[in-house]
């Protein structure tokens, strides 16, 4: 009996039935290759010198569009305790989310904040519609002297969590600034610079790769601003030059730059 059990177990564990107990099924690897981010279209830059608390810009978004990066710089000056500030952006009644932000002061009887941003927004709105910036002039001791605003629609940007890293810079007086970015995945970097100076307005020179949307100088009230982008490679250094004028030279100079991940 012990024999027969013997054999019946050995049979049992014959080749083909091993093959059939432990066969593991082939394992499919399928290739992924990250989308290419397409940049779609942006804004005519907008610099708002009402001195109001609210700055509207109408864009029309491609249909295609599935995020948007929104550059803000506000320069405003104050004499109390609370300090000029952007307090909020909305496109077509949504907050967009804020990427960096970085801010330069410099003191002449009242202190002039000089606040520069990135923002972003998956899943836009498409079609005609309103970026809109408040920032918190009151009226008396705080109040808005400019705001700057672009904004740059895009394709193929990672739809969840999409904001890959960000840098900043505060360096008045430089000529040249360089912001490395560090990426580990592909995307595209946006950036924006603004300079107030002594004397006339700033020129901006963009650095390798990095397409200019922005370079405006309003030469009467000494102040420049630029933004772009640049989709190769995402990771490195995002560098601006500076030239402040014949005999002037930058109080305020601020930098930031956002990378925002491929699909």
């Amino acid at each position: 009996m012990i024999r027969v059990g013997v054999l019946l177990i050995l049979a049992l564990l014959s080749a083909p039935a091993l093959a059939t107990i432990f066969s593991v099924p082939p394992i499919v690897v399928t290739p992924v290759t990250p989308s290419t981010i397409t940049v779609l279209g942006y804004s005519t830059p907008t610099i708002d010198e009402s001195q109001t608390d609210t700055t509207t810009v109408t864009y029309d978004v491609d249909a295609s569009a599935d995020f948007i990066a929104v550059s803000v710089t506000g320069l405003g000056a104050y004499g109390g305790a609370t300090p000029f500030a952007i307090s909020g952006v909305t496109w077509n009644g949504v907050s967009v989310t804020q990427a960096v932000t970085t801010f330069g002061e410099f003191v002449a009887g009242p202190t002039y904040r000089q606040i520069t941003q990135v923002y972003y927004l998956n899943a836009p709105d498409t079609g005609s519609h309103n970026l809109v910036v408040t920032n918190n002039t009151n009226g008396s001791d705080i109040g808005a002297i400019f705001v700057n605003v672009q904004i740059i629609a895009m394709s193929g940007v990672k739809t969840s969590s999409p904001l890959d890293t960000s840098g900043s810079a505060n360096t008045p007086g430089s000529d040249t600034v360089n912001i490395n970015t560090t990426s580990t995945t592909s995307g595209v970097r946006v950036g924006a610079r603004a300079v107030l100076s002594s004397g006339g307005g700033s020129s901006y020179t963009a650095g390798g790769g990095i397409v200019e949307t922005e370079d405006e100088n309003d030469s009467g009230n000494a102040v420049g601003f630029f933004t772009g982008y640049a989709l190769t490679p995402s990771t490195g250094l995002f560098g601006f030059s500076t030239d402040y004028g014949t005999g002037s030279d930058g109080l305020i100079d601020t930098a930031v730059v956002a990378v925002f991940k491929a699909q």
